[in-house]
């Protein structure tokens, strides 16, 4: 699907999401799914959560664009204006954890969940060595 990148709003800044309208949405993904977007030709992709551009932030919500924040875009290796053949597919919840780690924009939540993560793990094995001895 080609898709033209626009700003997105600032209120989308720190968070792993892009924003489209309605009309490009596939009808196998609803609101607020993850998605795995990948650009064709270069092969990048993310995994981001997939919103609508019906919030009032947002002036320009005609088709055929797509609203991603700038450490997205980054990651994409794309730029405003920039016209680009999408592949959008469906991602599974199970691996939220993952996401946030890997393409999450703000630090500090990529930071917290890897610790959260650790100390998840360091519950686990302390739980497995107490019921053993």
């Amino acid at each position: 699907m080609k898709l033209t990148i626009d700003y997105a709003p600032p209120i989308d800044r720190e968070k792993l999401l892009v924003r489209i309208n309605k009309i490009d949405k596939p009808t196998n993904i609803s609101w607020y799914d993850y998605i795995q977007l990948k650009v064709i030709t270069s092969g990048k992709a993310i995994v981001c959560k997939l919103h609508g551009n019906d919030i009032p932030e947002i002036k320009n919500r005609q088709a055929s664009l797509i609203h991603i924040n700038e450490p997205l875009r980054g990651k994409l290796g794309a730029e405003v204006g920039d016209t680009l053949d999408f592949d959008i597919k469906k991602a599974t919840r199970w691996l939220a954890w993952y996401y946030f780690v890997r393409y999450h924009p703000n630090d500090i939540v990529r930071v917290s969940t890897w610790l959260a993560i650790i100390a998840i793990l360091i519950s686990i094995i302390l739980g497995c060595i107490s019921i053993v001895t």
